[in-house]
């Protein structure tokens, strides 16, 4: 890990926004990299909280597209909460998919100077642990809450709007529950995040333990 550059998203390790074994477990993992002989540092990187407006914008009209009315004839198919996205996607204006388009370019020329510094950026997967099937929202340490879906996709949502390649890797279990650790690179560098995915998993014995396999 020496001479690897890696960022931490200004926020991503607020106490107060995750649970607290995923605060743990990933803290933990950069510590790890750190005393690995990794350079690391926080980093602000801008405009990541106005990524959900647009994001829906192309996604969901994008999606109409492909399932247009004609497919979706056949509702039985489909479940009532993808039929309320793709009705939504066919309310997407032509002006507001280019906007949101146009936005993607610019966001990407504020970002892409943030990623030059670094090699890696990390942080959670997701700031909560697995949650049962009952529970649609989250209560933070901090008392705020949150959809339990926008908790899941809060730190993956940008990178896939900015089309860069991301992986996941087990850093842990706390409370019984595993914790993943997003680990995202620049564009093009996939084979390069894979390579160094498989090195952490083998300096630090990143893997989901046996407890988690016997209970599987």
């Amino acid at each position: 890990m020496r001479g690897l550059r890696v960022g931490v998203p200004a926020g991503a390790l607020d106490p107060a926004r995750l649970a607290p074994g995923v605060h743990r477990a990933v803290a933990r993992a950069v510590e790890q990299l750190a005393g690995a002989g990794a350079s690391v540092r926080e980093l602000a990187v801008p405009g990541l909280e106005t990524v959900p407006g647009a994001q829906f914008a192309i996604v969901c009209s994008e999606a109409a597209s492909v399932h247009d009315r004609e497919a979706r004839r056949d509702r039985a198919t489909y479940g009532e909460d993808v039929q309320a996205l793709l009705a939504l996607g066919d309310l997407v204006a032509a002006k507001d998919y280019v906007a949101a388009q146009r936005h993607r370019q610019a966001l990407w020329a504020r970002v892409e100077p943030v990623l030059g510094q670094v090699d890696v950026l990390v942080m959670p997967t997701t700031p909560d642990q697995a949650e049962r099937r009952d529970v649609d929202a989250v209560t933070w340490p901090d008392g705020a809450q949150e959809a339990l879906l926008d908790a899941c996709i809060r730190f993956l949502l940008p990178w896939n709007f900015l089309g860069l390649p991301a992986l996941s890797l087990p850093c842990g279990v706390e409370d019984g529950l595993p914790v993943g650790l997003q680990l995202v690179a620049r564009p093009g560098q996939d084979g390069d995040l894979l390579r160094l995915g498989v090195e952490l998993e083998q300096a630090f014995g990143w893997t989901f333990p046996a407890p988690l396999e016997a209970a599987a």
